[in-house]
C-alpha cells in the first residue's frame, strides 16, 4: 500500500510538505508548482490517506458540519458545491444540517460538539451562529459563511453592498428612475449591505430612495408576493424592483402577473444571486450571479486551516466580481 512517505519520495519532497499539500496547512509554505507536482504524484500513485489512523493520532473525526438556513434553497448549490470540493481536496467528508435543528441544548448539537463528532463548523445563519457564542471557552473551529459580523472571529463573506449596487446600477443604465428594492430581513447583516448598495447606486445617479418603496419583509417567494402586491397598488408604482434574492423575485413576478402588470414592458425586476430556475421561468429572470462557489471553497479551506491550528481571519470573496446575467425581466424604460 502506498504510503505518505512513498509519495514524498517520488514527488521529491518531504513528507510534512506532502501532508501540508493534503490538508491545506499554511504553517509549511508551498510554491504553485510544488503544489501541483504533489497533487500530481498523489493521483499516479492512487494514494489515499488512512483517515482512520489519521483520526485517531489526531483526535479527529474527518467530519466536518455546514449549517445553513434551509437546504431545500436553491441559492446555496453553488455555495455547497464549493464546500465540498474543497472539504474532499483536504481529506474531509461533510455533514449538513439546518440551522433550526441546531439550538443551544439541542440533541444535534451535544452529538456534534460535545461527542467531537465534527472538526469544525461552516455556518451561514447568523441565528445558528448563537449556540457556539454561549459555549464556554474553548477553541471550536467556526467559520461564518456571509452569515453577519460578531466577537468571533474567522469569516468569509461577498461584498454584498456592490453586489446590489451593480443591479440597480443595470436598472439605472436602462432609464429607470423609480425603483423598489424587496426583500430581506431589517435587521439581516447582508440584507441590510444589499439595501445601502442600492442607496448607494441611486444617490451617485441623483435619484431619490423612496421608503415607502422599500421593503424588508423576508426571504421566501410569499414574502415578496405580498410586498409587491402593496407596493404596485398604491396609486405611484415603481417601473423597476431591485429584490434581496432570486426566490422572493419569484413572488414578486407572480404578483406582477396577478395583478395584469406585465413584466418588463411596466415593471424590470432583477434578482440577487442566480439560481438553476430563474432560466427557465417565464418571463427568464435577470439576475446579478455572486461568487458563492468562491465562498464556499474559501470558507471550507479556511476552516481546514484553523482546525490545523492556524489563526482565524476575516476576508471578503470580490473575485469573480457581481456579474449581471440579463434575460428576460429587464428591459430599457419606454
Amino acid at each position: 500500500m502506498t504510503t505518505l512517505r512513498d509519495v514524498a519520495k517520488r514527488a521529491g519532497v518531504s513528507i510534512s510538505v506532502v501532508s501540508a499539500v493534503l490538508n491545506g496547512s499554511q504553517y509549511v509554505r508551498t510554491s504553485a508548482a510544488v503544489r501541483e507536482r504533489v497533487l500530481r504524484t498523489v493521483a499516479e500513485m492512487n494514494y489515499v490517506p488512512n483517515n482512520a489512523a489519521r483520526s485517531l493520532r489526531l483526535s479527529r473525526s474527518g467530519l466536518v458540519a455546514a449549517i445553513i438556513p434551509k437546504l431545500s434553497n436553491p441559492i446555496y448549490e453553488d455555495m455547497l458545491r464549493g464546500i465540498q470540493d474543497a472539504a474532499e481536496s483536504s481529506g474531509y467528508a461533510l455533514i449538513l444540517t439546518e440551522a433550526q435543528r441546531v439550538r443551544p441544548g439541542s440533541d444535534l448539537l451535544r452529538r456534534l460538539i460535545g461527542e467531537g463528532r465534527a472538526d469544525g463548523f461552516l455556518v451561514r445563519s447568523p441565528r445558528a451562529l448563537e449556540p457556539f457564542n454561549t459555549l464556554p471557552k474553548r477553541r471550536l473551529p467556526v467559520v461564518q459563511l456571509d452569515a453577519g459580523s460578531t466577537t468571533r472571529q474567522g469569516s468569509v463573506r461577498l461584498d454584498n453592498r456592490n453586489g446590489a449596487f451593480v443591479a440597480t446600477t443595470h436598472l439605472i443604465e436602462l432609464g429607470h428612475e423609480q425603483i423598489a428594492f424587496i426583500g430581506g430581513d431589517k435587521e439581516h447583516f447582508a440584507a441590510k449591505e444589499r439595501r445601502q448598495g442600492f442607496r448607494d447606486a441611486l444617490r451617485i445617479a441623483g435619484l431619490t430612495s423612496r421608503q415607502r418603496w422599500i421593503r424588508p419583509v423576508g426571504f421566501s417567494a410569499d414574502d415578496g408576493y405580498r410586498a409587491t402586491h402593496e407596493i404596485l397598488t398604491q396609486p405611484s408604482r415603481p417601473t423597476a424592483a431591485v429584490v434581496n434574492n432570486s426566490t422572493t423575485a419569484l413572488g414578486v413576478l407572480s404578483a406582477a402577473a396577478d395583478l395584469g402588470i406585465p413584466v418588463p414592458d411596466d415593471l424590470s425586476v432583477i434578482g440577487y444571486h442566480d439560481i438553476p430556475s430563474a432560466a427557465h421561468i417565464r418571463p427568464a429572470l435577470t439576475t446579478v450571479r455572486m461568487p458563492f462557489y468562491e465562498l464556499g471553497h474559501a470558507g471550507q479551506t479556511m476552516l481546514a486551516s484553523l482546525i490545523n491550528g492556524d489563526d482565524p481571519r476575516d476576508i471578503v470573496v470580490n473575485d469573480p466580481p457581481p456579474q449581471i446575467i440579463e434575460r428576460g425581466s429587464t428591459a430599457r424604460r419606454r
